[in-house]
Formats: structure tokens, C-alpha cells, sequence
């Protein structure tokens, strides 16, 4: 390999590394803003927003070093060596970029990608995408949370009404059948309570 070679490689690395020293400064400044408004999202939701915010903000910083490659292209690359770093191995790093990468192709439509190319230095610039989805019941933990607690109760409460039959003299058959009848009632009322309060925050929000 050739002087020259090595040392295009050794400036892409360190562009890399600058991108993603960027992002995490980037990324620390808007922390305490999105936590100040005390967003109340599913995790998953969340890092996703994040790292296409990411994204942008590091496809913007990498466009002032000269190099062949994509500026765009070479943020989602730091991103996958950030997330490395951060202990995720390099193979999971990259599939969920490469996901990422899918969600991102038409950028012109992917909110936190452009907000973070735009304006990732203001303040607040996270905090306002994740306010646009604050009222959206897609991305809201507290229905998935009603849901989840819902059935281990359902449990729970089958072994009380099979126990109970089983005591007034019911056979087996029967006090089994009454339990999955009492397991199945408690999910399919959580179920209506949980699509009444999705449909009232969406019409809150429209």
C-alpha cells in the first residue's frame, strides 16, 4: 500500500472520529431539554429519533472535509462506529444501521434527519422533534405499560377463579374453562381501554 494510501485512509478516520465527536457534543447540549419536557415515549421510539437526529447533524459537520465519499453516506458510518463504541458489537452496529439506513433513504421526509442537519447547534432542536410526536398514541409508552401490567393480573386472577371453582365443587373442566374466561375478559377490557385511550390522544392532537 502506498504512502499516499495510508494516509487517505488515516484522514477519513479521522474524520470519522471527528463526526462522531461532534455528534456526541452535539447530542450531550440536547439532552437536557428533551429531558426537561419529560417526554413519555417507548424506549425504541426514542433511540430511533435520536440516531437519525444524529444523522443529520453529523452529515452536516462531515460536508467542510474533502473526501469521495457521500457526506450523507459517511454520517450513518459514524453512527455504526459510535454505537460500536459504545459497546454494541460492529456486526449488531451495522445491521441496525443498515435499518436505519432504510428509513432514512428519502431524508427529505425523515423529520429528526433534516432537523438535525438544519439545526442540530440550536437549542432545543431535539426537543422539538420529539414534540411533534408528543400527543401521537403510536409512539406513547403508557398504552404498551397498560397493556404489559394487564397480564400477569390476567394470570393471576385465571388461578384465583379455577382455584375458587375447584373449592365450590366444580370439576377440573369446568374450573379451567371459568379461568381462561376470567383471563380473556380482563385482556379484551384492557385492550378496549387501551385503543379509547389511543383514539382520544389522537384526537387531541388533531
Amino acid at each position: 500500500m502506498s504512502e499516499t494510501a495510508e494516509s487517505d485512509i488515516d484522514y477519513a478516520t479521522r474524520v470519522l472520529k471527528a463526526s462522531v465527536e461532534h455528534g456526541r457534543k452535539v447530542l450531550a447540549a440536547q439532552m437536557p431539554s428533551v429531558e426537561k419536557r419529560q417526554f413519555d415515549f417507548v424506549p425504541e421510539f426514542k433511540e430511533l429519533t435520536i440516531h437519525l437526529f444524529l444523522v443529520g447533524v453529523m452529515w452536516r459537520f462531515g460536508e467542510q472535509f474533502d473526501l469521495p465519499t457521500n457526506a450523507r453516506d459517511r454520517a450513518f458510518a459514524a453512527l455504526s462506529y459510535m454505537l460500536a463504541s459504545d459497546g454494541m458489537s460492529m456486526k449488531a452496529a451495522q445491521r441496525k444501521v443498515a435499518d436505519l439506513y432504510q428509513i432514512g433513504a428519502d431524508h427529505e421526509n425523515v423529520l429528526a434527519i433534516n432537523i438535525g442537519y438544519r439545526f442540530g447547534d440550536k437549542e432545543a432542536a431535539l426537543a422539538e422533534v420529539f414534540e411533534r410526536f408528543r400527543n401521537d398514541p403510536k409512539f406513547l409508552s403508557a398504552p404498551y405499560r397498560l397493556i404489559g401490567r394487564a397480564k400477569p393480573i390476567a394470570a393471576v386472577l385465571a388461578i384465583v377463579g379455577v382455584a375458587i371453582s375447584v373449592l365450590i365443587g366444580r370439576s377440573w373442566g369446568e374450573a379451567l374453562g371459568i379461568g381462561i374466561v376470567v383471563a380473556v375478559s380482563t385482556l379484551v377490557i384492557t385492550t378496549a381501554m387501551y385503543f379509547y385511550m389511543t383514539r382520544k390522544k389522537g384526537a387531541s392532537s388533531g
